[in-house]
């Protein structure tokens, strides 16, 4: 059934990793399955995303279907962002006076406590 968001646009990152032993072949058919529903793969550890919210939700269908089949994740990030038309920081600067300013200004480290 089709919904209003059919033609906004989302960004999904999902980055996986594993404690221990890994078996490759799973992970990379979890891997090869996120390719085939139009996510791209970046590295070993990381697929990108970019449509309709349809494709964010394949995604996490997909993972939460095979994750644990490589092994014992040690870590799983996924997130999902609505992609809208460009806006401006908020703020009373124009961000070129802001590039600017923080390029000009020093280098400030914040005082170790004991």
């Amino acid at each position: 059934m089709p919904n209003s968001d059919d033609n906004r646009t989302y960004r999904g990152i999902i980055n996986l990793d594993y404690s221990g032993s890994v078996d490759s072949n799973e992970r990379n058919y979890l891997a090869n399955a996120l390719v085939q529903a139009e996510w791209e793969y970046v590295e070993t550890s990381a697929l990108a995303y970019e449509g309709p919210l349809h494709g964010v939700l394949v995604g996490l269908e997909l993972l939460s279907r095979a994750v644990a089949f490589a092994g014992v994740p040690s870590a799983i990030t996924f997130h999902a962002q609505l992609i809208g038309p460009s806006r401006e920081a908020p703020g009373s600067m124009t961000p070129r006076n802001a590039y600017r300013r923080l390029t000009k200004a020093p280098y400030r480290l914040p005082s170790r406590s004991n």
